[in-house]
């Protein structure tokens, strides 16, 4: 076969001889490579025909084997997946599938969705927790798994913590950044779509095993999670069975040296007080999935999809604050007050989702019905947080501007300088539950020399949210201050610097174990965060969308009623208050999209007015 090399030379010595012109010196070249290759074939073809008939009788004996079907599926199928579905939306979306999430290390849902442009995590000890939809805050962002709507498990947010989901156990999250007629209109930012695993995702038996650890060195832990999933089909592919399981535990921790922005920058860049924490952290999260799909025809399939997960976040927090009298450049040494804290809480948060619904003809209409809960929950069972103080002034300052260090009096780390100051309590438990049926019917039709799609549907939704905190404030000079001494165990592992004494959370307990808490009730507290709330969604739409070539028109004139009551629990603080708000919203959408084979292949043109509302 004739080489590049060779071919370029054959190519110059024609041009200096000047015998041949461009056009015929490739034609030689072609021919040349031609000869070569026809050449190679039939060696090789005489060397094979020499083999086979010196191993004929010895081929002859052996046995054949019939090998399975094999599918092999590539990276770019998923993302051709993943263009599809938003070059095809009417809206803008933006989706990520289940083999780009494997691709990488993300352990929840929040995770996966940081690579979607536009969109951004915030995070929790380095881990993703709330996600923002073009930069908008998560609280004006809804969630919804398998179409119906996810509460959010706390009291004081509205956004939904995303790090509850494990990512192991998701077959695709889409994110809609304009509303269609057929959405809730219950988010400025976007809504956020999980779908869970369905067993007609694969053509048949399908099953995936994961494992994993990982090690953190601050605290010398191992860290294992698991993840499987499994689906299959039955009675001639119309029944189809899918389910997941999730499992990951992680124990880590961190240190932290905080200014909170207390420097005195006419002064030089003094610093006025700073704090030394130290992070021992577990968490867990555990997931189950559990989908049936029934498909008797082509078009008509039923589905149960269900959804289950928790996530309990344990965090011991040391705290070692320091103020100094005066704002201190760094190096210089000044009189300074120390206090000790300990936080020590675990949370559990639950969701579930289950949804019930059906796609199917009925007559020339498409019919599609679904019926929904959801429920996310919050128990921090104790949240204790204790102050020890010291009466007694140190000279002490700090180095490093970027990571202020403490140096000074080595006293500031005695136990038996500091005395308890007091113990704050708190036991707490959040339940949200929304329940939906929605209902939606189209059909396609030609008139006025256009293809036609028309849609029109109804939802209906009911939402309850409790919330019930008991607090206690414990102070102790009711019990003589006692020293910190008799509350340590051994000092702090910090990465910078001696950070001193330990308390221990084991001797909070036992000491807070031989109080009678009631004497110590915060009623204030307890009674104003105490609430009820009841949310009644009434909404219809209908929407026709007009056809012709590569450009699209919709209207769609839609309409919500909601009903929010409010009050506290049990109702003994006298404050109760009613909403019943009505929107219209007539949210015409003009768009030209070109034809499914142009360059780049998701380029629209679009403009929109989602969100346009009028309030009645």
């Amino acid at each position: 076969m004739l080489s590049g090399t060779g071919s370029q030379g054959i190519k110059m010595q024609a041009k200096q001889a000047g015998m041949m012109s461009e056009t015929q010196v490739s034609e030689t070249q072609m021919n040349q490579t031609r000869m070569y290759a026809t050449r190679a074939l039939r060696h090789k073809a005489l060397v094979i025909a020499m083999a086979a008939g010196m191993a004929g009788p010895a081929w002859a004996q052996q046995p054949v084997t019939v090998l399975g079907e094999i599918n092999v599926v590539g990276q770019a199928a998923s993302l051709e997946s993943a263009l599809d579905v938003q070059q095809l939306a009417d809206n803008i979306v933006s989706v990520v599938h289940a083999d780009a999430i494997g691709q990488l290390p993300d352990r929840n849902a929040a995770e996966a969705l940081q690579r979607i442009p536009g969109l951004s995590v915030e995070r929790d000890q380095g881990e993703g927790r709330y996600v923002r939809v073009r930069g908008i805050s998560p609280d004006l962002n809804s969630v919804t798994i398998n179409g119906s709507l996810v509460p959010a498990p706390e009291s004081d947010v509205r956004a939904v913590a995303l790090d509850v989901l494990p990512a192991g156990l998701i077959r695709s999250l889409e994110v809609t950044k304009t509303l269609e007629p057929r959405q809730d209109a219950n988010s400025i930012g976007g809504t956020i779509e999980v779908k869970t695993i369905s067993a007609f995702d694969h053509k048949g038996l399908f099953y995936s095993v994961e494992g994993g650890f990982s090690h953190d060195t601050n605290v010398s832990e191992t860290s294992p999670d698991f993840a499987a999933a499994w689906s299959n089909l039955f009675m001639d592919g119309k029944l189809g069975i899918a389910a997941g399981l999730s499992s990951a535990k992680r124990k880590f921790g961190s240190d932290n040296s905080e200014t909170g922005g207390a420097w005195d920058l006419d002064a030089g860049n003094a610093l006025e007080e700073f704090q030394r924490r130290d992070y021992q952290i577990t968490r867990e999260r555990q997931g189950a999935v559990v989908n049936v799909d029934f498909r008797p025809r082509n078009d008509e399939a039923y589905y149960l999809r269900t959804l289950f997960s928790r996530f309990s976040d344990d965090e011991t927090r040391h705290l070692h604050n320091i103020e100094f009298d005066d704002a201190q450049l760094a190096g210089v040494l000044g009189d300074t007050e120390s206090v000790r804290e300990l936080k020590a809480r675990k949370e559990t948060h639950d969701i579930f989702s289950a949804v019930l619904g059906m796609d199917r003809k009925l007559g020339g209409w498409d019919l599609s019905a679904a019926l929904g809960i959801s429920r996310s929950s919050q128990d921090t069972p104790d949240d204790v947080e204790s102050v020890f103080e010291s009466g007694t002034t140190y000279s002490s300052g700090f180095v490093n501007t970027r990571r202020p260090t403490l140096i000074g009096d080595t006293a500031i780390n005695l136990a038996d300088d500091y005395e308890l100051d007091g113990i704050v309590i708190g036991e707490q438990l959040t339940k949200d539950t929304e329940r939906n049926l929605r209902l939606d019917l189209g059909r396609n039709f030609k008139a006025w020399g256009m293809d036609n799609e028309l849609k029109f549907g109804a939802k209906v939704s009911r939402r309850e949210k409790t919330n019930e905190l008991t607090a206690w404030e414990i102070d102790g000079g009711d019990f003589d201050n006692p020293a910190l001494s008799g509350f340590t165990s051994g000092t702090v592992d910090y990465a910078y610097g001696e950070f001193g004494p330990a308390i221990s959370a084991t001797s909070i307990n036992a000491f807070l174990a031989g109080i009678d808490k009631s004497g110590y009730l915060n009623e204030e507290d307890s009674r104003i965060n105490d609430f009820i709330m009841h949310e009644d969604i009434n909404a219809a739409y209908l929407q026709n969308t007009f056809s012709s070539g590569s450009a699209t028109m919709s209207t769609s004139p839609s309409s919500r009623r909601t009903a929010t009551t409010t009050g506290c629990q049990p109702c003994i603080c006298g404050v109760t208050s009613t909403t019943t708000p009505a929107y219209a919203r007539p949210g015409p959408t003009l768009s030209y999209a070109r034809p499914l084979a142009s360059w780049p292949p998701v380029s629209s043109s679009m403009a929109t007015r989602p969100s346009s509302a009028t309030r009645t």
